[in-house]
């Protein structure tokens, strides 16, 4: 009886597939090696300080959630940055060393998947196996997973899930738990990859049966002896041992995956704002509407598979319409997809590489519909990755019916010349798509201007662009210290604003698009009247953000508006007490004001929410001393000095006022505090 997955036997030959499959991932993928980072990046390698420390950084990669960004933490998926983590432990931060890895073990998932077709389906050529495996290398929907090095955990999970597969047939033939053990294992790492493996765990029973069909001599006399058309309804087959067995780990390995969702997020809570615009099943009143875009998304899918352009970093509402029964694509979906499977059960019931192919796609994509959970972006080329394996294997199987082909016993040389001409025009037209797919995603410019054309209607695309832009501007004014250079670079900066106003312009309830052009308008176009106006608006929507209600404080402090200034510092600071910044401003403002007193309480009341802080010691020292009380001053002062022994400038004053006083102990002690910085010169 064969294995589903066969590394041992004949090694050779093994390693020459592998070589040959490593040749074409790098045809295809070479000049992604230049590429730079992009699109996400950040949360497993770009400038995330655990992965960066290489192997010592493993701690905060296991013990810390996928995100730790503020108003963004969510998700556990500690395996791609442990790779990562290796790879900068060896090799250091080296971007083409990481797109080479991500090509490299792309290259080993598609070994892995023909080596699982050779024995999934042991009777069918290899020529057809290799056709399978070049369409699905060469088709351009994965471009997004291998030039996204935050996307190779779709990768390593498809990887793991081989793995959990593999453990699971061998549970299925044997009925030992030990490798029913091995396969939860498998899955759990796969889980911790990425939540996706959910898609294989419902895919189980599929390639159970197909495998159980192709090696198992009982279980086919087995299926032969059922005269029932529906045999997988009948007693008799569910039954059957392997079939029992395969209920069984599908049913483990379901709950698994919930288990684990479910317990991930009491030990990592989320923090995490969901918006309208990234998809609207996140607003209450549009979930009525949930199987509408299921089905619309479904169709999206299917498009992308056989036309696969444009290819787009983000979708997102309004690229995605807000779909509602009456949208036509829904009713397109279901007759295309029940078109499909009557075609399937009709004309390609003997065929199964369609049969297992055409189940396949929609057993692994089905996660993936905004049908269980909403998806940020409503829909991602990422989630093909495994999809398109289903679509490249049901392609080649209904292209050898329609052309007659026998694909048990053909080879290539025998191939019809009809099946030549489609299959390697396919392929040319896709290592195009793919070429200049790579050359997008050179880096976030290149892509983004790229794609905005195709995604003049997208929200968050517009809005994603317009950040990039500016964060670009200040990446260089901050290069060159020069605070001028915003007439340089004039044309960016009216782009960026551009783009942040065509997003509202879709969705005109999104506050943090509002307070970026406010701080646009106020730091690089120096036009406060405008820059009040968006922060106004932005107010109405989310008068508590922190970040607005400190910019309006900051607004109107300029326009000489103290009053209404302290009401927004005042706001800010009951929003969040341990915002530094507020209570600096509004002590700052009170001091400009005169208003003594004031600065003292202020200080005072910081001290109960900042205890460690200097900021509220020194506030009140330079309020004692604008007092004459020269005595309380010193005494603030000094508690300031404990909490920040670098103030050298603070530290002399203290020292001149004891050796006027003829303190030696006192002099002594901040004589030696500022000795350490002549020992640090």
């Amino acid at each position: 009886m064969k294995n589903f997955l066969i590394l041992n036997k004949n090694f050779k030959k093994n390693l020459i597939v592998f070589i040959k499959i490593l040749f074409f991932s790098f045809l295809f993928y070479f000049n992604s090696l230049k590429n730079e980072y992009n699109l996400d990046d950040y949360l497993v390698i770009r400038e995330n300080p655990a992965v960066l420390k290489g192997i010592s950084g493993i701690k905060d990669i296991f013990f810390k959630p996928y995100s730790t960004i503020e108003k963004f933490v969510f998700g556990y998926r500690p395996i791609t940055k442990f790779f990562y983590a290796i790879e900068v432990e060896i090799f250091g931060n080296n971007l083409k060393v990481h797109h080479f890895f991500n090509i490299f073990y792309f290259a080993l998932l598609s070994f892995l998947i023909f080596i699982s077709l050779k024995n999934l389906f042991p009777n069918i050529s290899e020529t057809i196996i290799w056709c399978i495996i070049l369409l699905w290398i060469a088709h351009p929907i994965h471009t997004e997973v291998i030039n996204s090095l935050k996307n190779r955990e779709e990768i390593l999970y498809f990887i793991f899930s081989i793995i959990f597969i593999y453990f699971s047939l061998k549970f299925v033939i044997k009925g030992n738990i030990f490798y029913l053990l091995l396969a939860l294992i498998f899955l759990i790492i796969s889980y911790l990859t990425k939540e996706s493996v959910l898609s294989f765990a419902f895919a189980l029973p599929l390639i159970s049966i197909f495998y159980l069909k192709s090696v198992n001599q009982s279980f086919i006399m087995h299926i032969k002896n059922l005269n029932n058309k529906l045999l997988i309804f009948s007693k008799d087959f569910i039954k059957n041992k392997y079939i029992l067995r395969t209920l069984a780990i599908t049913i483990v390995s379901v709950f698994t995956c919930y288990f684990l969702f479910k317990l991930l997020k009491v030990i990592f809570p989320e923090k995490l704002e969901l918006h309208f615009f990234e998809n609207p099943l996140h607003a209450e009143e549009y979930r009525k509407y949930k199987i509408p875009l299921t089905l619309y998304t479904l169709l999206y899918y299917i498009r992308l598979l056989f036309i696969p352009y444009p290819l787009l970093f983000y979708y997102g509402l309004y690229k995605v319409p807000i779909v509602t029964w009456q949208n036509i694509n829904v009713f397109l979906s279901i007759i295309i997809n029940f078109g499909i499977v009557y075609l399937i059960l009709k004309k390609f019931k003997t065929n199964d590489l369609v049969l297992f192919g055409a189940f396949f796609f929609y057993l692994t994509i089905f996660p993936f519909l905004n049908f269980l959970v909403p998806i940020n972006g409503i829909i991602g080329e990422r989630f093909l990755n495994a999809p398109s394996l289903g679509f490249s294997i049901a392609f080649i199987g209904a292209l050898s019916t329609l052309l007659k082909i026998n694909y048990n016993s053909i080879n290539f040389k025998n191939l019809p010349a009809k099946f030549k001409y489609i299959y390697f025009a396919i392929l040319t037209i896709y290592f195009i798509i793919v070429i200049n797919r790579n050359k997008d995603w050179k880096n976030e410019i290149t892509l983004y201007s790229n794609d905005i054309k195709y995604l003049e209607n997208s929200v968050k695309a517009n809005d994603i662009l317009a950040q990039i832009i500016i964060d670009r501007v200040y990446n260089i004014r901050r290069k060159y210290q020069y605070y001028g250079i915003e007439e340089k670079l004039k044309a960016s900066i009216d782009s960026g604003i551009y783009f942040w106003k065509k997003s509202l312009s879709l969705y005109n309830k999104n506050p943090k698009a509002y307070n970026n052009l406010a701080w646009i308008y106020y730091d690089l176009k120096k036009n406060l009247d405008s820059a009040l106006f968006y922060l106004i608006e932005g107010y109405k929507l989310e008068p508590n953000s922190i970040h607005i209600l400190l910019n309006l404080g900051q607004l109107y402090y300029l326009k000489n508006k103290f009053d209404t200034a302290k009401y927004f510092f005042k706001k800010a600071i009951e929003n969040k007490p341990t915002e530094t910044y507020a209570w600096a401003k509004l002590i700052e403002l009170y001091f400009l004001l005169k208003e003594i007193d004031s600065v003292i309480y202020f200080s005072n009341e910081m001290l109960k929410y900042l205890p460690n802080s200097e900021l509220p010691y020194n506030y009140i020292g330079n309020a004692y001393l604008q007092k004459k009380d020269t005595l309380n001053a010193i005494l603030n002062f000094e508690k300031e000095i404990s909490l920040n022994t670098k103030d050298y400038k603070k530290i002399q004053f203290v020292l001149n006022y004891y050796e006027r006083k003829k303190d030696e102990k006192k002099v002594k002690y901040y004589k030696n505090l500022l000795s350490l910085k002549n020992e640090k010169k």
